[in-house]
């Protein structure tokens, strides 16, 4: 199986060089707040897949008990629409076939100065 796959919402897995990086990225971490929560997820990474993403939200969406997975995923989406920027790949662009879209900081994100 796709490590990228097996480690979402615990690790970050990059592919440099046709080798792939792990980085420990848990989301039982990440703050409870959405806002600060979407910083803490920018700063790691500049640029998600809803996949990727969607490991580090839970908690954030939220539905009524017993709810359809349809439910789920427009609250999903309502988030992520409200945080993010989606852009969608170029058709035929390499390295893109069959990429769905990605999400980004809708604003840039600051890095956090020491005090």
């Amino acid at each position: 199986a796709d490590p990228a796959t097996l480690l979402r919402g615990l690790a970050l897995v990059d592919r440099f060089a046709g080798a792939d990086h792990i980085r420990f990225f848990p989301a039982s971490r990440l703050p409870a707040s959405a806002n600060d929560r979407f910083a803490a997820i920018f700063a790691k990474r500049s640029s998600w897949a809803r996949d990727d993403i969607a490991a580090y939200l839970g908690g954030l969406v939220t539905v009524p008990a017993g709810a359809a997975p349809q439910q789920y995923t427009a609250a999903l989406e309502k988030l992520l629409r409200t945080h993010c920027r989606v852009s969608r790949p170029v058709a035929g662009a390499p390295g893109m076939a069959g990429r769905g879209p990605m999400y980004s900081a809708r604003t840039a994100v600051a890095p956090r100065v020491a005090r």
